[in-house]
């Protein structure tokens, strides 16, 4: 890949940061005994690396020492990769501790490398990690130029990528510096190769007789003279996320930021795979277990983290937590993909729909799933048979309208029987028939059926209602109210 940029992002300090050690605070990690890393607080107290865990807390008594989390630091690494997959598609993790990505083939997208590389910085420094950045020709080559500690800008000039400035930098770069074993260093400085300039000049057939074949080939690469494929970053197929805390959370409203925090690393990862959800599950821990959980089903396909953020802070006033949450975890694998933008036949239907769904989405999280019922029809002509109400989670799909009889949308649970005197319907007040009849003959097939003549009536005050005359007996009753 002759236009092949490469940048690596590098994190000196992410042993350490993974912990989110406050400003001001002393924090040492601790590795086979020995200081790995600490704070610039525990710097100034004299702590520094390579000194001894016993020495490190005689210094300071409020140094707070935490023992390095390997596990911890390549989880921050994905997630980041997670957070940096909406600039590119081609990056990975650079052991031990960094990020690399293939810029050249998104340039014409993005434009301007230094300035999309000082915007990767900030979503890092967004989540508490401060890299370092080298920019180069080939991925070794960009990883060694890490070491010189610059920002991404450093490696620019007003034309792009200052190629000038970057063989002059990976030419005085000291042999030490190279990813090859403590053996091949101390071959290096015996022959008095001091720096990768001096390595250069020397003909790959005499390295040949001095260095293994696994030498060799990394240098190539470094030079670009040789291929370094890398396997890029796939993003996974479920999402899971945690946060956790040095000092418990007591209260619910100090659950609220890292929820917050969390909900937005989710919609991001929604977007990188241009999906919608409709679910979420929360789950609190303790110091010994699982506090409780929160299952979130949304009534319409989101990725808008202000509306699931006030969906879980209606869920979570409803929670209450007797012990400290050390822990906050997030998991979603219920996604759909993002319907294609198409014109509707219906137009106002499908608005109306979309304007009811986070209005029905607060209901059921205030109330309850069981609070909200549906109508639902069934195969029967007699009206109080004909539909019925049962708790349904999502939306019932919405139809265009067909030409139905008029009908009110309040019906008695029983009809009530109605007085005819002087040829005039009663109930409370006399009753004057607008139109009808309309004959509903339900169930015909079975002894004891209905024959029924509905009509529409209304009173002196513009009441409607909506009676029936039973064909068997001749009576009138009541059976509806119209708004």
């Amino acid at each position: 890949m002759s236009n092949a940029i490469w940048s690596c992002l590098q994190f000196h300090a992410l042993a350490l940061e993974v912990f989110l050690p406050r400003h001001g605070q002393a924090v040492a990690v601790i590795e086979q005994e020995q200081v790995y890393g600490c704070s610039q607080a525990a710097q100034e107290n004299g702590i520094e690396a390579g000194m001894s865990t016993t020495t490190a807390l005689a210094l300071s008594d409020a140094l707070q020492v935490y023992p390095r989390n390997h596990s911890l630091e390549q989880q921050a690494l994905k997630q980041l990769l997670a957070s940096l997959y909406q600039f590119t598609p081609c990056l990975t993790i650079y052991p031990p501790n960094s990020v690399l990505m293939e810029l050249g083939s998104c340039q014409r997208l993005h434009g301007n490398l230094a300035a999309l590389l000082e915007q990767m910085s900030h979503v890092c420094q967004s989540r508490g990690y401060h890299p370092v950045a080298g920019v180069a020709a080939t991925p070794k080559a960009a990883q060694l130029l890490c070491h010189y500690r610059q920002q991404a800008a450093y490696w620019f000039n007003h034309e792009g990528l200052d190629h000038l400035l970057v063989e002059q930098h990976i030419q005085q770069a000291p042999t030490e510096w190279l990813a090859v074993s403590e053996q091949d260093i101390a071959n290096l400085k015996r022959v008095g190769l001091e720096t990768l300039g001096d390595l250069q000049a020397l003909p790959d057939r005499e390295l040949a007789t001095r260095f293994d074949r696994h030498f060799l080939q990394g240098w190539q690469q470094l030079q670009g003279l040789r291929a370094d494929p890398q396997c890029f970053y796939q993003p996974p197929t479920h999402y899971d996320e945690s946060l956790a805390f040095d000092e418990g959370i007591q209260h619910q409203h100090g659950l609220l930021f890292p929820i917050k925090t969390l909900l937005q690393s989710l919609c991001l990862y929604l977007r990188t795979r241009d999906c919608l959800s409709r679910y979420l599950h929360w789950s609190f821990y303790g110091l010994k277990r699982q506090l409780g959980e929160i299952r979130i089903e949304l009534n319409s396909e989101s990725r808008d983290w202000q509306s699931m953020w006030e969906l879980t802070r209606l869920r979570l006033e409803q929670w209450h937590c007797k012990e400290p949450v050390l822990s906050l975890q997030l998991q979603c694998d219920r996604f759909i993909e993002t319907p294609a933008a198409a014109e509707s036949l219906f137009p106002e239907l499908e608005k109306n729909a979309a304007d009811i769904n986070p209005l029905l989405d607060r209901l059921r999280a205030r109330i309850g799933d069981q609070a909200i019922e549906w109508p639902q029809g069934q195969a029967s002509h007699l009206p109080e048979l004909a539909g019925y109400y049962r708790p349904q989670k999502n939306t019932p799909p919405i139809t265009a309208k067909q030409p139905m009889p008029f009908r009110p949308a309040w019906l008695l649970a029983k009809p009530v029987p109605l007085q005819f005197q002087q040829q005039q319907l009663q109930w409370q007040r006399p009753l004057q028939l607008l139109r009808g009849p309309e004959r509903i003959d339900g169930e015909w097939w079975r002894p004891r059926h209905s024959c029924r003549d509905y009509f529409i009536a209304s009173d002196d005050r513009g009441a409607c209602y909506w009676v029936y005359r039973e064909q068997a007996s001749q009576r009138w009753y009541l059976h509806g109210l119209f708004a």
